[in-house]
């Protein structure tokens, strides 16, 4: 019961990741800063690799929405939505059970 309810906090945490999601067909049009992008990417590993452990997974999505508001608030929503999509694209690209979960 309590990976079940941390798995619906993860999905309600997340939930607005989905919004920028690109179909999956490589980067989107819509990428402008690359750099924001490859960060996504980079910190969608991570979680990844976090899969099997539901409660630093939780803690490590936290921890991607407090980047996201970081990088909205200092370089730019651009940017914050760039670092979104990368974190997207890497999950699905990476371990489609773990999206299918969190978007």
């Amino acid at each position: 019961m309590k990976k079940l309810s941390i798995h619906i906090s993860s999905v309600i945490l997340v939930a607005g990741l989905s919004l920028a999601a690109c179909d999956g067909g490589g980067v989107s049009s819509r990428v402008r800063d690359r750099q924001a992008y490859n960060l996504g990417m980079d910190h969608a590993a991570r979680a990844v690799s976090l899969h099997d452990d539901p409660s630093a997974l939780q803690d490590y999505l936290l921890d991607v929405r407090a980047r996201m508001n970081n990088i909205s608030a200092r370089v730019g929503r651009q940017a914050a939505t760039d670092y979104e999509r990368g974190f997207i694209d890497g999950v699905t690209a990476a371990d489609d059970s773990l999206a299918r979960e969190l978007f």
